[in-house]
């Protein structure tokens, strides 16, 4: 078992009883530290690593939404254009409609007036 923890278990175990520990129990302690496994501790390394992984994740998230971005601005312009486009076809429509419907008013008026007398 590698450990990535280097403790000198000697120096440790002095400072214990310098604060008042008694040497036993401050040896146990430092001799505990010997057996803990720290080979699934993460180094400067491992984190240098996974810190370019995320920046280069990062990147691509970023590339991707400047992607959808534009791919949304196309069909956003291109519904614009499209509306655009149904409501002239609405309005010549409507104008259509109300000519129609002035021209048939116009008719029944005109045949009102010939088959009714002025008075």
């Amino acid at each position: 078992m590698m450990s990535a923890l280097h403790i000198d278990t000697l120096k440790f175990s002095r400072k214990l009883v310098a604060a008042g520990m008694e040497p036993a129990a401050a040896e146990a302690i430092a001799e505990t530290f010997i057996d803990v496994d720290t080979s699934e501790l993460a180094t400067k390394q491992d984190l240098g690593v996974v810190k370019q992984e995320l920046k280069r994740d990062v990147d691509e998230v970023r590339q991707e939404l400047t992607a959808f971005r534009q791919e949304l601005k196309a069909q956003i312009h291109a519904l614009e254009v499209t509306t655009k486009a149904d409501l002239r076809d609405l309005e010549n429509r409507l104008v259509i409609k109300m000519g129609g419907m002035i021209v048939g008013a116009l008719a029944i008026l005109t045949a009102l007036m010939r088959v009714l007398p002025p008075v």
